[in-house]
């Protein structure tokens, strides 16, 4: 109900891709948005870029207030193997500011530097 209105709105940026919604998954509820290449095969869907994708996470889903998971991080605050980080907790939250656009969540997903930026500008935010 929350995901897939933003997956939606996101799809307008990849038009040559199609969008598949996977979770939600653990105790906080990651779900992942992958957009996959048209036209390549089961076997290529992994190859390159045929598939870009973002993972957000709940905060508090009576408000609908969604972080985006920092997958490339890994804090190893907790053991490798625990609870904790098979549920993702190694794994930085970057909240999503009120004034993000969908455009700019695409660009996250485009480009690493963008989300690096991104997560500046949160970090400045709460300084």
């Amino acid at each position: 109900m929350i995901v897939k209105p933003i997956a939606e709105e996101m799809q307008k940026d990849f038009q040559d891709r199609h969008f598949e919604i996977l979770g939600p998954f653990g105790l906080h509820s990651e779900v992942s948005v992958h957009f996959y290449k048209k036209g390549i095969s089961e076997k290529e869907k992994f190859d390159g870029d045929n598939c870009l994708s973002i993972t957000f996470v709940s905060i508090d889903l009576n408000d609908a207030e969604l972080a985006i998971l920092d997958l490339e991080t890994n804090t190893h605050e907790y053991p490798e193997g625990s609870i904790a980080a098979m549920n993702g907790a190694n794994h930085p939250r970057v909240p999503m500011l009120p004034f993000l656009e969908i455009r700019q969540l695409s660009e996250i997903m485009k480009d690493r530097k963008n989300f690096e930026s991104y997560k500046t500008l949160i970090t400045l935010k709460n300084a």
